[in-house]
């Protein structure tokens, strides 16, 4: 399936902070986001929406996803805010992917996604950089530790050792 942009003799630029593929990805994003919070608890009970599955296939893209933010430059990138929020949605459901070495490492992902510091090798940290994807990955975060002490207790260090010199 290719944008209809793409179909066409004339190709338009995509605008300034928007991914190649058109402006629809908050709205995207917010339809999930939606559909997952009002999921039905039969549903999940009976196994017809497999949450375990969708959260480690969103997992996955964030750890791939590249750095589209820009420090010193007003920029959002819509797909992480949104990719993010739509695992919280998912993880207010408490599937056990919450409790999983998978979820584990996701909850040591964000935590870098906020607070990784750069260096010569890595100029582009941290990947969350605007006030709204910085936002959806602390509530990210909370919403990891819900719960789950063994994610509590690594966030509870992670976040002491922050404040070591």
């Amino acid at each position: 399936m290719t944008p209809q942009s793409a179909q066409s003799s004339v190709h338009q630029p995509a605008e300034e902070g928007k991914e190649p593929y058109g402006p629809a990805c908050r709205d995207y994003f917010w339809l999930m986001g939606r559909l997952v919070d009002n999921l039905p608890d039969d549903a999940l009970r009976e196994g017809v929406v497999d949450l375990n599955s969708l959260a480690e296939r969103l997992t996955h893209s964030l750890a791939t996803r590249e750095y589209r933010e820009i420090r010193h430059v007003p920029s959002e990138d819509d797909g992480l805010v949104g990719m993010l929020t739509l695992l919280y949605n998912i993880l207010r459901h408490s599937p056990s992917f919450k409790s999983s070495p998978t979820g584990h490492d996701l909850l040591e992902m964000v935590f870098d996604f906020l607070f990784a510091l750069p260096d010569p090798q890595n100029r582009h940290f941290p990947k969350c950089k605007s006030q709204s994807s910085r936002s959806a990955a602390y509530d990210l975060l909370v919403e990891l530790v819900k719960g789950t002490m063994e994610n509590y207790v690594t966030l509870h260090s992670r976040l002491l050792a922050q404040h070591k010199p």
